[in-house]
């Protein structure tokens, strides 16, 4: 996992093309400049965090990690993981 920088926007951006994988996610499509600012909020907000997945051997990006942190009456936090890359899915 590497926190989800400027570098890795234009390659999240186009696996959110994919209908099938907004719908999986329940992720609307926003454009290039809308995911910029999305990228940028994320990175100053301090009750989430993204991460990219990175394959092991060839370090290619094939997915993302986000934690939502609650403060509530028990700190607890919620994590979702996208595997992005239909290759790298379902593989344990």
């Amino acid at each position: 996992l590497v926190p989800y920088s400027a570098e890795h926007v234009t390659p999240y951006h186009a696996w959110m093309q994919d209908e099938e994988l907004r719908r999986m996610t329940g992720s609307e499509v926003l454009s290039l400049e809308e995911e910029v600012e999305m990228q940028q909020k994320w990175t100053s907000e301090y009750d989430k965090a993204t991460f990219i997945v990175l394959d092991k051997e060839s370090k290619k990006m094939i997915g993302d990690v986000n934690l939502f942190f609650y403060e509530d009456e028990q700190y607890h936090a919620e994590i979702n993981v996208m595997i992005a890359e239909p290759s790298f899915r379902r593989k344990g």
